[in-house]
């Protein structure tokens, strides 16, 4: 399935069919920059003045940049790599859900042959990790919660600190977070609570280190969008 899928995405790389405008370019231009050792802390600027998404898309980039020479179509078969590996992710929420294999299956091959998951797997922005990201939060919430998997508290802080990082609004997940956590409180520790806090910490390190750097210019970008002053709120 994942053959299929990876095979399914990259079905018109060979013929150039790819988008690269100014925002691949300048991210392009940045994860090239971070391979000279010009490390960065900042993302890409989101629609809302102020905010900005996290830096993790650039170090993801990086290196396909590498090892693709500068190659935009490399950068492509990367992420479509990824984008198709999401089946593993897929498949692993299906069964553990139901116990069944064959739900598992069904979902996997469901994701594979998405037309809106193959559009988003060559699709050169910051939004398209939150593809495998945000199953990955929950799927370490289910295993957490659930399960009782200690290490699924883990995966869920990353998959939801990496989905804020490549999708700054994506921070609306949160929400069902805590009515899933409020339900399960009974069996939920302390101490897992902690491990979750400080993963998720580590997950959006960079934000919070950019915020404290340029001077909290995200409360600008929060305040407009609490208000309505910005006319374009969403992607």
């Amino acid at each position: 399935i994942f053959l299929f899928a990876f095979g399914l995405r990259i079905w018109f790389l060979k013929d150039l069919a790819l988008t690269f405008g100014y925002d691949q370019a300048r991210d392009a231009l940045v994860s090239q920059q971070i391979l000279k050792g010009d490390w960065k802390i900042l993302g890409p600027p989101a629609s809302t003045p102020g905010l900005y998404h996290g830096v993790f898309y650039y170090y993801l980039l990086a290196p396909a940049y590498l090892f693709g020479h500068g190659s935009p179509l490399a950068a492509a078969y990367w992420i479509a790599l990824l984008n198709a590996a999401t089946v593993f992710i897929v498949y692993a929420l299906g069964y553990f859900m139901t116990k069944k294999k064959a739900v598992g299956f069904v979902a996997a091959i469901l994701f594979a042959v998405s037309f809106e998951a193959t559009q988003y797997a060559t699709w050169l922005s910051n939004p398209t990790t939150s593809v495998w990201s945000v199953p990955l939060f929950y799927l370490g919430l289910w295993l957490w919660t659930s399960e009782k998997k200690y290490y699924g508290c883990i995966l869920a802080a990353i998959g939801l600190g990496l989905s804020i990082q490549s999708e700054i609004f994506l921070v609306y997940h949160t929400i069902p977070l805590v009515i899933w956590l409020w339900v399960a409180r009974k069996s939920i520790t302390k101490k897992q609570l902690l491990v979750f806090g400080f993963s998720f910490l580590l997950a959006i390190g960079t934000m919070l280190w950019a915020e404290f750097k340029f001077g909290f210019k995200s409360l600008a970008g929060i305040k407009a969008l609490a208000v309505g002053a910005e006319a374009n709120l969403a992607y």
